[in-house]
């Protein structure tokens, strides 16, 4: 039987599957950090008794004194970034449910067919298998996985780029949803 595609074909394609997961799991791994980031600055901020001066601060109306202030910037931020990756994380935990397991059966049948003495040996039946992964790992590649995993990534940075007045505008259209985050960490 005549293979359909090269050995280096078959690496490449597994190296461009591993390189798929891990930008899923640098969309997980986003979450994580932002959930990290909001609780440091929680834990941070109470500790540094700064929910008192902004208590006292909007019982004397000087609003403009916080909107101002660094570690109020920051702590916004945190919120933002963490309400933002909430999305990467639910949809880079469904492409994994979705398609680590049929991927990862793929790239085990292919990787003899990537390596020409294991392939050289293989019975017909498993040759055939090997060519029916190839061909498939190829259809996945042209279809909704990878364009999702491409959004994900174009998204992550360019939450990443946004500025303070954007968030801040964010925040004071969103404020329940920013408590309620906050309640929630």
């Amino acid at each position: 039987m005549k293979k359909t595609f090269e050995y280096k074909d078959a690496r490449e394609l597994i190296g461009y599957y591993k390189s798929i997961f891990k930008q899923i799991y640098d969309g997980i791994k986003f979450y994580d950090a932002c959930k990290y980031n909001i609780n440091e600055s929680i834990n941070h901020l109470s500790n540094s008794l700064y929910f008192n001066w902004i208590i006292e601060n909007i019982l004397k109306n000087k609003f403009r004194i916080i909107e101002e202030d660094s570690k109020f910037k920051s702590f916004i931020s945190s919120i933002y970034f963490y309400k933002k990756s909430l999305e990467f994380k639910t949809t880079c935990q469904s492409l994994l449910d979705n398609y680590k397991y049929k991927i990862d059966k793929l790239i085990t049948n292919l990787s003899i067919g990537s390596n020409p003495l294991l392939y050289f040996f293989t019975f017909k039946s498993k040759k055939i298998d090997i060519e029916e992964s190839y061909k498939e790992l190829l259809n996945i590649k042209r279809g909704l996985l990878i364009e999702e995993v491409n959004k994900i990534t174009d998204n992550i940075e360019n939450i990443k780029k946004v500025e303070f007045p954007i968030i801040y505008l964010e925040y004071k259209n969103h404020k329940e949803e920013y408590k309620n985050i906050i309640k929630e960490n």
